[in-house]
């Protein structure tokens, strides 16, 4: 019988919608321009990419690539995934491959 297969979701870090939304949800009125205008793409926003620093840190350490035997890793046509993808494992070895039919449901 074959080895099943292990797949790992992973959330993308912080965007800057993220960051836009949160600042409407407080009340600031400017953050309606920016919100609108980067559309439903955003890349990261500087926090995102902070987290994915620590991330990256303890995947390493902890040798998560390794010892789970990751052999590809997929992300989704959007910035703000290929961002994640490269930050946290760039440099482990396996081969990146975009999906362009991995999407959020529209709501």
């Amino acid at each position: 019988m074959a080895e099943a297969m292990k797949v790992f979701m992973v959330r993308h870090a912080q965007s800057e919608a993220n960051v836009a939304s949160a600042r409407l949800g407080a009340g600031e009125v400017s953050a309606i321009w920016p919100y609108f205008t980067m559309g439903a793409d955003a890349p990261l926003s500087d926090m995102g990419r902070q987290q994915l620093a620590a991330a990256n840190t303890q995947l390493v350490a902890s040798r998560f690539v390794e010892d789970r035997g990751v052999q590809l890793i997929a992300h989704s046509p959007l910035v703000r995934a290929q961002q994640t993808a490269h930050a946290l494992f760039s440099g482990c070895g396996a081969p990146f491959v975009e999906l362009p039919f991995v999407r959020l449901p529209r709501s």
